[in-house]
């Protein structure tokens, strides 16, 4: 949440929201709120977007509060995919298969050095 890029893109984190906050205020420079607030806010900010980041067993829940709370867009990292009514957007993103994309890439990359490396016979 606290990442300078993301002003490059017009983009401001305000807040976070969970429905067991730790007490601890802040993460980076946005306030943590308790998730029944998440309806009042988004309407005080006029916030669309929202960032999923949640087990797969609170994933619809989490996203049926976002949308009744009016967020028309959502970046959804939870591992799970959601059903959402279709005036909302939602961009999955899954990040065990994007690493599992890299180790394979990588894998490759070694594959193909050491066959520059000794050619292709066996090692």
């Amino acid at each position: 949440m606290d990442y300078d890029g993301f002003t490059d893109y017009g983009v401001e984190i305000t807040a976070a929201f969970d429905r067991t906050p730790s007490g601890v205020p802040l993460h980076g420079h946005s306030p943590v709120y308790p998730m029944d607030q998440l309806a009042a806010f988004c309407a005080a900010h006029h916030i669309q977007t929202g960032i999923l980041t949640v087990p797969a067993e609170s994933a619809q829940s989490a996203a049926d509060e976002m949308t009744a709370a009016g967020l028309t867009a959502i970046l959804n990292f939870a591992p799970y995919p959601i059903k959402v009514p279709s005036h909302v957007t939602v961009h999955p993103v899954n990040i065990a298969l994007c690493l599992a994309y890299l180790h394979l890439a990588a894998s490759e990359t070694g594959k193909q050095e050491k066959e520059e490396q000794y050619g292709n016979q066996r090692i």
